[in-house]
């Protein structure tokens, strides 16, 4: 019988992916949605389901309430790629002590859960809850605390093999099951491209680096984010919690714009004036991608080029 692999998340950007992946790779999956209360697409679910021909179930936290109890039953492993809502929660929500997703599922297997710290991230709860703080910072620092509760949870549960997936940038097309495509290409990871083209013609160039100031030109292409995270089922069991960092490369915005123009040229009168654009950065953040390669065997990503051109 195949293995059953429960995905948090199930209706996101990178979940759509993953399921798409697993499914194609001979796997079970049973998804979760949070409540129609707090997810309103959650109606598109049952859609999702039919285009996957009923291979996949949902279910909705708390994972700990009686009535999931026969859903959590045989699954053999989780991946845990549900986000932060930073639209519609406060600071304060995003910020609060909750339990790993899975701290009640009964399961011997593997955890992978997913995040985008690289490392410990210096900025504090506190640093978050200041009138000033950008959204940026508070989903950082989220972030980093909800990775903080991963891996206590890792310490106190050892015969759990865990997995944290750190990704750079996640950009790409889009699932043909995701639910919400439109809305996730104006409020997601891949507003990168959504905002060079939805302007005026001729538009500042500034207007654009500052409404994308807070990426950095790293990405990985959500394709090969899926894969590893399909992967981490494979991957040895260890003594201890592992971390894979994602990487497929440096996209400098300047560039990629210069790309679209040369791959597409209809949409150069959607695009910004690049006349007034400066030099793009020769200083940026880089990842040594080599966890991936040691633990997952992931040695070839997809390149900025193929993501530019795969978006669209």
């Amino acid at each position: 019988m195949a293995q059953v692999i429960l995905v948090t998340g199930a209706s996101g950007f990178l979940a759509a992916h993953i399921i798409d992946q697993l499914l194609d790779a001979g796997y079970r999956v049973r998804g979760t949605a949070r409540s129609p209360k707090m997810m309103p697409s959650r109606k598109h679910i049952p859609r999702m389901e039919t285009n996957l021909k009923s291979q996949l179930s949902t279910i909705s936290p708390p994972f700990a309430s009686a009535q999931t109890t026969s859903s959590r039953s045989g699954i053999t492993a989780l991946i845990h790629v549900a986000a932060t809502l930073s639209q519609d929660r406060s600071t304060e929500a995003l910020l609060q002590r909750v339990p790993p997703p899975f701290s009640s599922l009964e399961t011997s297997g593997k955890i992978s859960p997913w995040t985008r710290l690289v490392g410990w991230n210096p900025r504090t709860r506190e640093d978050a809850l200041q009138p000033n703080a950008d959204r940026f910072t508070v989903f950082a620092v989220a972030k980093k605390l909800t990775e903080q509760e991963v891996w206590a949870f890792a310490r106190e549960h050892p015969d759990i093999d865990v997995v944290v997936i750190l990704c750079s940038w996640i950009l790409g097309p889009h699932s043909p099951h995701h639910i919400d495509a439109a809305s996730s290409m104006k409020n997601g990871t891949n507003r990168y491209f959504y905002r060079q083209i939805n302007g005026f013609e001729g538009r500042p160039f500034s207007e654009l680096a500052k409404s994308l100031s807070y990426m950095f030109p790293a990405f990985v292409h959500v394709s090969d984010a899926a894969r590893a995270h399909v992967l981490v089922l494979k991957a040895m069991p260890s003594l201890g919690p592992k971390r894979v960092i994602l990487n497929s490369g440096y996209m400098l915005l300047k560039v990629s714009m210069k790309h679209t123009v040369q791959t597409r040229p209809k949409l150069r009168s959607r695009l910004p004036d690049m006349s007034s654009a400066p030099k793009d950065p020769e200083m940026y953040v880089k990842f040594d991608v080599g966890s991936a390669d040691r633990i997952l065997g992931m040695k070839t990503f997809k390149t900025w080029q193929e993501t530019v051109k795969e978006t669209g």
